[in-house]
């Protein structure tokens, strides 16, 4: 899986010239991702979920990874339904059982139906998402670049805090702009 921004927009948000580093940065940028999909609540790339299961017995299911983008597949006891047996909002991942005019519930039971899927957001990714990525790798990388053994400092020679937290604070701030709040229809 690629990462939200690419080694070569790390590179210049770092003043990186060489190659010698691209590895290292792109697992850097890999987690940073995995750090936004999951401190937001919500995917910034393109990802497909593969059969997650739901229970039945009620009108809609609430698919975990959000945005939707399409259904691939809906599978409920065994019979793959067709595009006509259900309609989907895909901002907020429910996916309704029958049509828009003739709503059903599912069928009842304990992770009866199987959806495959395919979530990605629904236009571009706002800058404060890809600022705050490249600012997380900014973190992974002078966290990581070995020292004295002394505390981290900044640039008046006080300990830095920044270092100290998995997620730094003007990254949260940036990802919390978009940040999955309570699902309002």
């Amino acid at each position: 899986m690629a990462g939200i921004v690419t080694t070569a927009d790390i590179k210049t948000h770092l003043q990186i010239t060489v190659s010698s580093y691209d590895t290292e940065l792109g697992n850097f940028c890999l987690a940073a991702s995995d750090a936004c999909e999951a401190y937001t609540g919500r995917v910034w790339r393109s990802t497909t979920v593969t059969a997650e299961l739901h229970d039945g017995g009620q009108p809609f299911l609430r698919l975990r990874t959000v945005p939707v983008a399409s259904i691939t597949t809906v599978v409920e006891y065994g019979t793959t339904l067709t595009a006509a047996d259900y309609v989907l909002d895909g901002r907020l991942g429910w996916l309704y059982r029958g049509g828009p005019t003739t709503p059903l519930c599912w069928l009842d039971g304990r992770q009866s139906i199987a959806v495959t899927y395919v979530a990605a957001p629904p236009g571009p990714v706002p800058y404060t998402i890809t600022h705050g990525v490249l600012e997380m790798v900014r973190h992974l990388w002078e966290t990581q670049r070995g020292g004295t053994g002394l505390p981290r400092t900044g640039p008046d020679g006080e300990w830095d805090p920044s270092h100290a937290y998995s997620i730094p604070r003007r990254v949260a701030e940036l990802w919390d702009l978009s940040r999955r709040g309570p699902l309002v229809a």
